[in-house]
């Protein structure tokens, strides 16, 4: 009967450290998924920003292309009628 105690302490002990170990490892990764999570979040902020740039760049050139065909319908305009 104490074999059978001792075996059952020694796997209760073996379990324990694995759990453990395991609860390490877990809390390990979960700390370098924090920081990816927080690199990934700076990330998508910078993203947005450059996107919004590029929106308002779009738009600027948008207007400058309307601006300069008005232009050139204006002096097609002049031409034909001389």
């Amino acid at each position: 009967m104490a074999s059978n105690i001792s075996e059952e302490i020694a796997r209760w002990f073996e379990n324990t450290k694995h759990l453990v170990d395991r609860l390490a490892e877990t809390a390990q990764r979960k700390e370098q998924l924090e920081v990816k999570d927080a690199a990934l979040e700076r990330d998508n902020e910078q993203l947005r920003g450059e996107l919004d740039e590029l929106r308002n760049e779009i738009q600027l050139l948008r207007i400058e292309r309307a601006s300069v065909a008005e232009i050139l319908r204006s002096i097609a305009d002049d031409l034909s009628t001389t």
